[in-house]
């Protein structure tokens, strides 16, 4: 059995109830000085949630070469995922998958998002603790250690990025 319901969306903001519209134009006459400062500002990336997290040993092969190098080719008019998304605007990352029988990666998560390369930001926190049977940096995730693929868990658990593991 199926229960199907169509009804109108209406998003309300507080235990007052207060439409989404009028909390943003509230927002606006208000404090439109404050918006343009806070997000020019660094305090943004606080309140900001991640597009990814991962855990590399080595930066420049896991960040440029195997995410942006791969989404730069994605964006490309060529790229069989540009083609496809031009024909099927409202396409999932699943469902590209499914058709171009591609893994998947954060550079097709991002493409599929509009997410363009110029956009991205990497932040960086360097340790050296991380565990030791961390494992290397590999670019098939079934080849990752069991202690990378729970450390990266956990990761994406308390940050909930856009594009990662779910």
């Amino acid at each position: 059995m199926r229960y199907i319901s169509t009804s109108q969306l209406s998003l309300v903001f507080g235990h007052k109830q207060q439409g989404v519209s009028d909390v943003l134009n509230e927002v606006i006459v208000t404090s439109d000085e404050f918006l343009a400062s806070f997000f020019k500002s660094d305090a943004v990336q606080t309140f900001t949630r991640p597009i990814y997290i991962g855990i590399a040993k080595d930066l420049y092969t896991r960040v440029y070469d195997q995410h942006y190098s791969s989404l730069l080719s994605m964006w490309e008019d060529t790229s069989p995922v540009s083609k496809y998304l031009s024909v099927n605007a409202d396409a999932t990352v699943q469902t590209v998958m499914d058709n171009l029988s591609i893994p998947h990666s954060f550079a097709l998560e991002a493409r599929v998002r509009q997410i363009a390369p110029i956009d991205l930001i990497v932040h960086i926190y360097p340790t050296e603790s991380l565990p030791k049977d961390i494992g290397p940096d590999v670019d098939d995730p079934q080849c990752e250690s069991a202690a990378r693929r729970a450390l990266e868990t956990l990761l994406q658990l308390v940050a909930d990025p856009i594009c990662g593991r779910r």
